[in-house]
């Protein structure tokens, strides 16, 4: 079962911050800008007479007929990153699109409290009304494996699905304490595999369909020793195997 824990430990250390319906809304938001930048190309602009063909300036600011601003092109505030912030009649900021100081770019939506609701950067994060995060959505620059975690109130991730970049998907579930307590998953020899882990985050037991259609299900002490074997072998076959608390076979059956 080394491939299920292979995933645990992929689980483990997935970082939250990564970021599946945006997919699509990060499409369309991508070719919108890619087709923005190439009308923008200073190269296609033709100024007509009496109009400047290039305006420098540090900001730009729209406002409404009150006079209250509804976008802003410029640096922000602190003037290390440059982008275009969007503001409701109220004047709290709705979105925001900027390239930060590292020279990443993100996509931040707000609803009308002022609290973050999406985040679109190397990932997606979705919060909630709280201006919690609560589910993130990445392809990891590690191996390029696709990861979504889903997380509570509390800021711990209660759900993981990802695929290896092996092509080996898997799904975990964590309790409250941050402990893995189930993994399915399908190895890489293509049989899928279910693991119960206990409080301390041990597998405690395994369920499985072998490569040759067999089936076992296997049952471990606190610190993972095997104890009981239930298994049917592909022809049908019925097998039982009983272990001491020092690995030596107790009983075997047939």
């Amino acid at each position: 079962m080394g491939g299920a824990d292979a995933h645990q430990e992929v689980y483990m250390n997935r970082s939250l911050f990564g970021l599946a319906q945006a997919a699509v809304c990060g499409l369309v938001m991508g070719l919108t800008l890619f087709a923005c930048v190439r009308l923008w190309q200073p190269g296609s602009v033709h100024a007509a007479p009496g109009i400047a063909a290039v305006v420098r300036a540090r900001e730009f600011q729209v406002v409404d007929k009150n006079g209250r601003m509804r976008a802003s092109l410029g640096l922000g505030r602190l003037g290390n990153c440059s982008g275009l912030w969007l503001y409701g009649a109220v004047g709290k900021a709705r979105a925001g699109l900027a390239v930060l100081a590292d020279g990443s770019p993100g996509l931040t939506l707000w609803d009308a409290t002022g609290k973050p609701r999406a985040d679109l950067g190397t990932g997606l994060t979705l919060y909630d009304a709280a201006g919690e995060p609560r589910a993130t959505l990445s392809v990891l620059t590690k191996d390029n494996s696709p990861y979504l975690a889903l997380i509570d109130t509390t800021g711990r991730p209660r759900v993981g699905l990802d695929m290896l970049a092996d092509g080996t998907p898997g799904l975990a579930l964590w309790d409250a304490a941050g402990k893995s307590r189930v993994v399915l998953t399908t190895l890489a020899d293509g049989h899928p595999s279910l693991e119960l882990c206990d409080a301390t985050g041990k597998d405690r037991a395994t369920l499985g369909v072998l490569a040759d259609g067999g089936l076992i299900l296997s049952m471990r002490d606190a610190v993972e020793n095997p104890r009981i074997a239930l298994e049917v072998s592909p022809d049908g076959t019925p097998g039982v195997l009983l272990w001491n608390a020092n690995g030596k076979v107790l009983s075997s059956l047939p």
